[in-house]
């Protein structure tokens, strides 16, 4: 996205469609995105602070993009965490046999994991 110059009103316009851009791209899990929209957005941000007057509506797309990119941290955390999960249980795994007693199970020469019958 390449900012456009122009008076204060399309300022604003401009930093809205940022906003709804970036809007679209965390809900379609476009995260390679971001980048590139921040940079937009920062360039735009700078302009539309020259200007006196501030609209609501731009504070509250701030906030509602705000609640989704905290949503999308908290999703990947959630995935980091799972495959984390995955990874510790694919490395050794400790279960109680028929007789009570622990027994790990886990990989060997080939990594994987074994099932005990």
């Amino acid at each position: 996205m390449t900012p456009r110059t122009g008076t204060s009103g399309s300022a604003e316009a401009e930093f809205l469609a940022l906003l709804d851009e970036e809007r679209r791209a965390l809900l379609s899990g476009e995260f390679t995105r971001l980048p590139e929209l921040d940079r937009a957005k920062q360039a735009c941000a700078m302009r539309y602070m020259a200007q006196p007057v501030r609209a609501p509506a731009l504070l509250a797309a701030l906030r509602r993009n705000q609640r989704l990119l905290g949503s999308a941290l908290q999703g990947l955390a959630a995935v980091r965490s799972r495959l984390s999960d995955w990874e510790r249980l694919s490395q050794r795994m400790e279960t109680y046999g028929p007789d009570g007693q622990k027994t790990g199970i886990g990989h060997g020469p080939t990594g994987k994991i074994h099932r005990k019958l």
